[in-house]
């Protein structure tokens, strides 16, 4: 069903009532970024060790780098919101490790 206003018209979709929803696994993250000895296991953020002979330069741009590639990776995901707790663990970790 169409509607003409002017030059453009208007249609109505029909809809399935489905939404696929994409969300990130936090504790997922969290895990990995315990892992790489960032974090503790709960999610408090600690100086990474092996990287403070670096310049703050060098380490600013490897939290960067960590940065850049899981906001490239969940940029699609529904609770864009929930990764701010990553961005406080790298963030925190970077002032404990500078």
């Amino acid at each position: 069903m169409a509607r003409i206003t002017g030059k453009s018209r208007l249609y109505k979709r029909r809809s399935t009532g489905w939404k696929t929803a994409i969300k990130a696994l936090i504790e997922k993250i969290i895990k990995q970024l315990h892992d790489h000895k960032i974090c503790t296991a709960e999610g408090e953020p600690t100086a990474k060790g092996a990287w403070s002979h670096l310049d703050n330069n060098q380490i600013v741009a490897l939290y960067s780098s960590i940065n850049r590639g899981l906001q490239n990776f969940y940029r699609f995901v529904d609770n864009w919101q929930a990764l701010a707790r990553i961005q406080y663990i790298l963030q925190f970790s970077l002032a404990k490790t500078a």
